[in-house]
């Protein structure tokens, strides 16, 4: 279990749930506080993550989008414009074909029954679908197949 994991019923003891206080700066907490210290934060949170259905849901949003950003950045050496990230995080949740490999691949981990699955390697997987069947660069542009 990592520094920061917590099961679903709480088991795990406190030197497993929170880091120790000798990590640097960057550690996990430090991290948090920042985060939800931002007005956008506290926004999302109170708009999109009330309940744990909504924050499972942001997760898979979170993970997609990371994705298609680090492919879009890949393939045409620059920031993927917020419109051009929208519209393809649209239309992937639009189509099941689309949406269901990737959501029920983020689930798996997030369930645990990917349980040696670091998260780079999910990060690759979601790649590998998103690569093998939804996106190709045409004319500078990152488009899903129809």
């Amino acid at each position: 279990m990592s520094e920061k994991t917590i099961t679903e019923n709480g088991e795990g003891s406190s030197n497993e749930m929170v880091p120790s206080s000798s990590d640097s700066e960057g550690d996990f907490l430090s991290d948090l506080m920042r985060l939800m210290a931002t007005n956008e934060f506290r926004t999302f949170q109170s708009r999109h993550m009330q309940n744990a259905a909504e924050a499972r849901t942001s997760f898979v949003y979170f993970e997609l989008y990371r994705a298609i950003e680090e492919i879009y950045e890949e393939m045409l050496h620059e920031p993927i414009p917020e419109n051009v990230g929208r519209a393809i995080l649209r239309a992937i949740m639009k189509r099941k074909a689309y949406r269901k490999p990737l959501v029920n691949t983020i689930l798996e981990y997030m369930e645990g029954e990917m349980p040696q699955q670091r998260h780079g390697e999910l990060r690759q997987k979601i790649h590998g679908i998103l690569r093998g069947r939804l996106l190709t660069i045409e004319k500078q542009s990152l488009r899903l197949e129809e």
